[in-house]
């Protein structure tokens, strides 16, 4: 996940013509599991000798939101569960206001590249 993430960026300073960048602000989703500490690091690692080495990784959680089609309850969603991946990665979430199951998870579940600063050569523009 982290070299996807870390390639978009890139790709981003390439096609806006930056000669380093010096920010990524990151959304992670809470139901994505991956870790913020360790994500930031796998990114300072795999930029190492690119225009991304001494950016600043900005990593922000978002919390599980849902919907329930049991009670029409909109919010924070209830996680009962072990934290770690299964093959079909069927997370246990439950409504917190009738305890029902049939929810659609609306947030918690993405991966965003938010924003990026870059540093952009200005000479012959």
């Amino acid at each position: 996940m982290a070299s996807a993430i870390l390639q978009r960026i890139l790709d981003i300073a390439e096609e806006k013509g930056a000669i380093s960048i010096k920010e990524a602000n990151i959304l992670i989703g809470e139901l994505t599991f991956l870790d913020r500490e360790q994500l930031a690091f796998a990114l300072r690692v795999l930029s190492k000798e690119t225009m991304a080495e001494k950016c600043k990784f900005k990593i922000s959680v978002v919390k599980a939101k849902i919907k329930c089609s049991e009670c029409g309850y909109r919010g924070k969603a209830i996680y009962d569960g072990p934290e770690y991946h299964t093959l079909n990665f069927a997370v246990p979430l439950n409504c917190p206001n009738c305890k029902g199951v049939k929810i659609k998870v609306t947030e918690g579940k993405e991966v965003l590249i938010r924003k990026i600063r870059l540093k952009v050569n200005s000479i012959g523009k």
